[in-house]
């Protein structure tokens, strides 16, 4: 696994309101509007974090609905907590 894809992985992982956005995909999936509103996030701020969770490999979007990428976050997990080599 190459170190800036663990980077970006941890990054996206490091902030509460990336936190709260995981947890509410874990639920279902969602909009970036419906997040927003049942966050009480700015849409924008929603948006920044939806791409940041992307970039991580931890949320993708199919048509306007982000969810949570399952089978990404556990191979990035346990390459991680496993200290594959980088």
């Amino acid at each position: 696994m190459e170190q800036n894809e663990m980077l970006e992985f941890v990054k996206a992982l490091s902030n509460a309101g990336r936190l709260r956005i995981i947890g509410a995909l874990t639920r279902h999936p969602a909009t970036a509007q419906e997040l927003a509103e049942t966050l009480s996030l700015p849409f924008r701020e929603v948006i920044n974090h939806l791409w940041m969770l992307e970039h991580g490999g931890i949320v993708s979007q199919q048509y306007e609905n982000w969810s949570v990428d399952a089978k990404s976050v556990e191979n990035l997990s346990r390459k991680q907590f496993e200290g594959q080599p980088r």
